[in-house]
């Protein structure tokens, strides 16, 4: 179904709920070198977290990852601040 705009408007759905509900970011974690993952929700907005004191939540959820098999480093955080 790529190509299609169903991964755009689920992506979208989630930001107007997020405007309705007032919360300050969405957030995600994804593969930071698949082409159709990280740059897909670049493109749209979202900007990688990168930083050394990644958010408690995010860091425990990338962590977790790593735990279920995913290579440390190979997945990244992203946030979309609410506009």
């Amino acid at each position: 179904m790529q190509g299609q705009g169903l991964g755009l408007s689920l992506v979208e759905a989630a930001k107007d709920y997020a405007r309705s509900k007032r919360l300050r970011f969405v957030t995600l974690t994804t593969f930071k070198n698949v082409p159709w993952n990280a740059p897909f929700y670049s493109r749209i907005g979202f900007k990688a977290d990168t930083r050394a004191d990644l958010d408690q939540r995010l860091a425990a959820i990338l962590n977790e990852e790593y735990t279920h098999g995913f290579a440390p480093g190979d997945r990244c955080a992203m946030i979309w601040p609410v506009t």
